[in-house]
């Protein structure tokens, strides 16, 4: 079982497309998701006791606490690279892919870099 924090603002999906009862986000924080996240994947990649790479990096992926601080999630979070047939049917998710990643099911630290260009070129 794994036990996460209750992060305040739930995930930057949602808050950038479901809460249109707020302002939209200023640039600042934007900034500030961006870094954290960034952050976030070069500690998976690079600094964990083991690579790990996301299998669909998307916005749903990046939690938000009450500071603005963005945390990274496990879902779809692999340590391996998996079969081309486990990759999810879902448009968006797999818009946010590498084509090494859609055409050879290749997961590396550069696909998952790649994703999270994309992910930050639509927020």
């Amino acid at each position: 079982m794994l036990v996460y924090e209750r992060l305040f603002r739930g995930s930057l999906d949602w808050h950038l497309h479901g809460r249109f009862d707020e302002p939209p986000l200023d640039w600042n924080t934007r900034m500030k998701i961006a870094l954290c996240s960034a952050q976030g994947l070069t500690f998976l990649h690079e600094e964990g006791p083991f690579q790990a790479m996301y299998n669909e990096f998307s916005t749903a992926n990046i939690q938000i606490d009450k500071d603005f601080t963005a945390k990274l999630s496990g879902y779809g979070c692999v340590g391996q690279k998996p079969k081309t047939e486990d990759f999810s049917t879902n448009s968006v998710a797999v818009a946010n892919l590498s084509v090494e990643t859609l055409e050879r099911g290749w997961l590396t630290p550069k696909s998952n870099v790649w994703s999270f260009g994309i992910v930050y070129l639509n927020y």
